[in-house]
């Protein structure tokens, strides 16, 4: 279109040309199908010239306090790339902070067309395109004479600078949106790519480069940290990632991050996700970072490691779906990273008790001390990837000598004061001596680094203890590499230790070796504390099990965890667990045919290998046995002690199974009969561990349902059965997810306990289930009305629940003895003592307790009975029954008569029938609750029903509340 005539194109005040209007309309046409910010700025420089009267147009950035042109028409786009000015120099410096649209004749930029021969352009309008509260980009209008901008013109512009911030705004949307699609494609193929590998080394190479090819970070480095904090493994990728090197704990702490990195190492310390301007401490200092977000590996609230995602080049820094990439991501690095690092470490020590196995034949055919003792030095410096080791021993009061020395300066025959060395305080103290970190100052104990004579590196020292207790000498290693050894490498120097103590008090004989020998076989493959098989002899077996397959026979695994273990611990003490599980290791020798091999994993956990079974299902019927067997008490400090177990079943047939898989998949099964009511077993099948490999990502929609109010609460009618009268409801949680619609409470409820948001659940339930039902009893005028809330057992035990219950009621203006809270056997009986002191100051506030699913735990009635109880609730099983069992009302009624001696009220639970009403009504029943009465449903539903006179009419069918009955 042609340029407007500044002469003729002028309108009256308060007016707009037609043209300009179907310009307008056609521009904005044009900008909401553009797709991308240039398309945008594009389209609206040039709209600007057809617009209004101007020689030029421009777009205008501010970044980093410096304006530049992104884009012009009608300039010399030479200069226009060379300019450059400070934001607070520019002559629409109003526009430019987004104080408004203004006018000008000082535009800060000398321009002569693209030519080079027109007049400078000496008049200007500029209006801010504000997206989301920032000044975008600003609009500029340009004359090259003295004819300033009317207030027409500078209204146009602020009105082209609003649709593009619209349209800004739009494609800044759509992409959001895209790139957190991608982030949830990203996050599951590194969630894939990360638990397909048992290897440490691609896990994390894998991590570190999803996440730079994931974000907008151009460089990420990745620090493992080891038990002390001290840095043992570097890596890093993206721009200067050759800098690059192993970093101490002591370096990370003194770091010029502003406190970034040092905060990360406490995971109780609130961490901000991005600081500007800071060097990364692994870097050189030769590309350093405008942008760094540091964030945490932590397994179980240990942090195991640190992620340092950094942006060199300028813009902003990473955005809130980067960061969320990254938590997300992080946390299944975290447990992929301790999933490899176990299995690497079990390879490791298999191996190194193989090579220990191997030098001790070795040593045994040595000719003098000399000799032996050398060689006894160089299999620990080889064994444990020492530098040095030496070997001293006590000459006379205050001195020691060398007696073998490998990769050290020192030679054979030096001698030192006992205070001059560490090895000399281990020979006085008869302490071994542990120094991760000798530059840092870490020493365990800590005295012992007052006779360190090196500064660097780390190191471990442990006595060669002769007969009667007293330390005759040392052994020794360094390394000059800091976290190089670890707290267990002392028990494999011992190890040494006691060959060379053997060797010196000179007991060649042949059975003394062979039982030392014997020993060391036995420590390597049998656990200490219950003398059973432990989990390198079990591996061991089970491989050769699989291996070696009998024709027509198969392999049984059976994984147990003692239930409730920690109660026992907690409440009878450490040496009363310690002789439990003794206990429990004899029980199950004695359960198990004599050629099964029983074994500990370690903690609470057991595992039966049974070979040569004719059928799958005798496995099963092994861990039927084994259930009962450990049903009887075990006697613990004179007492009998009740335990159970969780028991997961798998077998194999042929050598087509993993080792490692199969006790993975045991695990799995255990892992799900601990889920369906403990003290069971539960035979493995493929959906049990498609489950498990699902837990985490339906933890993670579960936070994220959680922080978005996804929630639900539904509420269930209980009546009154002898008149029908509605008296309140069971709140109840629902989840309703995007795309799989309701998920089953047994689905995510589990979940939640494990992960411990059962507590954030329990309190969204508790919070607007109160605040609905006095809206109810004050709507409707029914203060009669009462609420049942469920409490889990994680919940129960949390210090802060009464301070929440009284925060909901108080919120909420409902009276107490309104509100009643439910718990089940399972959960009062988990830990007795505190959960009657938690039910009882909950019973102070005036609360009423009840006691659900009652019938289906397996708690002592004469213990629950010191429970505030005021309800029992009868399981729906038994509510079956009533009409499909001739025995069945029998039960209601011994449950009905239980309750009375105890001066309980009575609800049945899941009725579903109007004869199952009629039998509980006939019986003496006080209450109920099912889908006959009424489905669990929204508030709104309940409104419908409040609405009516909520009677329940006599059970005669059709049975219902209100309106009409409630179809299942």
């Amino acid at each position: 279109m042609p340029r407007h005539d500044r002469r003729t194109d002028r309108c009256p005040a308060g007016a707009t040309p037609p043209d300009r209007l179907h310009l307008l309309a056609r521009h904005g046409v044009a900008l909401d199908r553009a797709t991308d910010r240039w398309t945008v700025l594009d389209a609206t420089v040039q709209t600007i010239l057809e617009l209004v009267t101007a020689d030029a147009s421009a777009v205008v950035v501010v970044r980093d306090g410096v304006a530049r042109f992104l884009t012009e028409r009608g300039l010399s786009s030479r200069q226009a790339r060379a300019w450059s000015c400070p934001a607070e120099l520019v002559g629409a410096v109003d526009a430019v902070t987004g104080v408004a649209a203004c006018t000008g004749d000082d535009p800060s930029y000398v321009d002569h067309g693209p030519g080079g021969d027109l007049p400078p352009v000496t008049v200007f309008c500029a209006a801010p395109v504000v997206v989301a509260g920032t000044v975008d980009v600003v609009l500029y209008a340009l004359r090259r004479s003295d004819d300033r901008f009317g207030a027409q013109e500078t209204a146009v512009l602020s009105l082209l600078a609003g649709q593009a911030a619209a349209a800004l705004q739009r494609v800044h949307a759509v992409a959001s949106l895209e790139r957190r699609r991608q982030h949830a494609e990203q996050l599951r193929a590194i969630t894939r790519t990360l638990t397909s590998t048992l290897d440490a080394g691609q896990v994390l190479t894998g991590f570190a480069t999803a996440l730079l090819d994931g974000t907008a970070a151009e460089r990420v480095s990745v620090l493992l940290l080891d038990e002390a904090g001290n840095g043992r493994q570097s890596l890093c990728v993206g721009a200067g990632s050759d800098v690059v090197a192993p970093a101490r704990s002591a370096a990370v702490r003194s770091a010029p991050v502003a406190g970034l990195l040092r905060a990360a190492l406490d995971p109780g310390a609130a961490l901000s996700p991005t600081e500007d301007g800071a060097d990364w401490l692994l870097g050189s200092g030769s590309a350093p970072a405008r942008h760094v977000s540091v964030h945490r590996l932590a397994v179980d609230q240990a942090v195991t490691g640190l992620v340092v995602l950094e942006r060199l080049s300028g813009g902003p820094g990473l955005d809130a779906d980067d960061l969320d990439l990254v938590e997300q991501a992080s946390t299944v690095a975290a447990v992929a990273l301790r999933h490899a690092e176990l299995y690497q470490r079990l390879e490791l020590d298999r191996a190194q008790l193989r090579a220990l196995h191997d030098v001790t034949l070795t040593i045994s055919a040595a000719q003098d001390i000399g000799t032996t003792l050398q060689q006894i030095t160089e299999a620990a410096a080889q064994l444990t990837g020492a530098a040095r080791c030496r070997l001293g021993l006590r000459a006379g009061p205050d001195h020691y000598e060398l007696a073998a020395v490998t990769g050290d300066t020192d030679v054979t025959g030096s001698r030192y004061l006992l205070t001059e060395t560490v090895g000399g305080w281990v020979i006085e103290t008869g302490r071994p001596a542990w120094t991760p970190d000798l530059a840092a100052g870490l020493s365990e104990p800590p005295e012992a680094l007052r006779a360190v004579r090196r500064r660097e590196g780390s190191g471990l020292g442990v006595p060669l203890t002769g007969r009667g207790g007293r330390a005759v000498g040392f052994l020794s290693l360094h390394d000059p590499r800091p976290g190089h050894f670890r707290r267990d490498v002392v028990d494999l120097l011992e190890r040494f230790a006691a060959e060379a103590v053997l060797a010196l008090d000179g007991d060649r004989d042949a059975r003394s070796r062979l039982a030392l020998e014997e020993l060391l076989r036995k420590q390597a493959h049998h656990d200490p504390l219950t003398g059973l098989a432990n989990r390198t002899l079990l591996l061991t077996r089970l491989e050769e099990a699989l291996a070696e397959p009998v024709d027509g026979t198969h392999v049984g695994v059976l994984y147990l965890d003692v239930d409730r273990f920690k109660s026992v611990n907690d409440s009878l003490g450490h040496g009363a667990g310690d002789e439990l599980l003794a206990g429990i290791g004899h029980r199950l020798q004695g359960a198990v045919r004599p050629q099964d091999l029983v074994a500990r994993l370690g903690g609470d956990e057991f595992v039966v290998l049974a070979r040569d079974l004719s059928s799958a299902t005798d496995a099963a019927l092994l861990a039927d046995r084994v259930v009962v067997a450990l049903g009887r008490p075990l006697e613990v400090g004179g007492a009998p002690v009740f335990v159970s177990a969780s028991i997961g079943v798998v077998t194999a047939q042929g050598a087509r199974r993993d080792a490692a898989q199969l006790l993975r998949d045991a695990d799995i099964a255990m892992y799900q009969a601990k889920q369906t009511g403990r003290g069971r077993s539960v035979v493995f099948h493929p959906a049990l561990r498609t489950r498990a490999s699902g837990r985490l990502p339906l933890e993670t929609e579960l936070h994220q349902a959680l922080d978005a109010g996804a929630l639900q609460v539904h509420y269930q009618p209980i009546v009154r059965l002898a008149d029908g009268v509605l008296t309140g409801f069971e709140a109840l949680v629902r989840w309703p997810h995007a795309s799989r619609g309701f998920i089953p409470p047994d689905e995510f409820i589990p979940v939640a306990e494990e992960t411990g948001l059962v507590c954030r659940v329990d309190d969204l339930v508790m919070r607007i289930a109160t605040a609905q039902l006095r809206r109810w009893q004050d709507q409707h005028d029914r203060p009669d009305l009462g609420l049942n809330v469920n409490l889990s057992a994680v919940s129960l035990h949390e210090p802060g629940l009464v301070a929440r219950v009284v925060a909901a009621l108080e919120a909420s203006r409902l009276r107490p003895g309104d509100l009643t809270v439910e718990l089940t056997e399972t959960a009062a009986m988990r830990d007795p003592l505190v959960s009657l002191e938690a039910c009882q100051a909950l019973r102070s506030l005036g609360l009423r307790l009840a006691i659900d699913d009652f019938g289906t735990g397996w708690s002592n009635l004469g213990q629950l009975r010191q429970f505030p109880v005021a309800v029992l609730k009868i399981d729906r099983s038994f509510t079956q029954l009533l009409t499909t069992d001739p025995q069945g009302e029998q039960v209601v009624r011994a449950v009905l008569a239980l309750a009375d001696a105890y001066g309980l009220q009575v609800t049945a639970e899941g009725v579903e029938t109007a004869e199952q009403a009629t039998a509980l009504r006939r019986i003496g029943c006080g209450s109920a609750q099912g889908w006959q009465f009424g489905r669990p449903v929204a508030a709104a539903g309940i409104d419908a029903l409040l609405a009516t006179d909520g009677v329940l009419p006599q059970p005669r069918p059709p049975v219902a509340i209100g309106l009409r009955p409630l179809q299942r």
